[in-house]
């Protein structure tokens, strides 16, 4: 009985943290649309991700996936990269 405790426990803590940073990554992209918006951002550009083949510091191969970005130039002249 325990141990089934001890799991809730651990699997509900699990669970608020995926709800939590589900959440945190909501709230900042809203906050980004929302500073597009007011800086009259437009879109200027779109890089699709790669992914590559490297070598890390201890020889080995690894893998490095970088994903998409998109380029937005806003009124102050700024090019903002998302």
């Amino acid at each position: 009985m325990y141990m089934l405790k001890e799991l809730l426990f651990t699997l509900t803590i699990f669970i608020f943290l995926v709800v939590g940073l589900i959440y945190l990554c909501y709230k900042d992209e809203e906050k980004f649309q929302k500073f597009l918006v007011t800086n009259n951002c437009k879109l200027i550009s779109k890089e699709e991700g790669s992914v590559d083949i490297g070598v890390d510091s201890n020889g080995k191969l690894i893998t490095i996936i970088g994903s998409d970005k998109k380029g937005y130039l806003c009124a102050d002249g700024i090019t903002y990269f998302r």
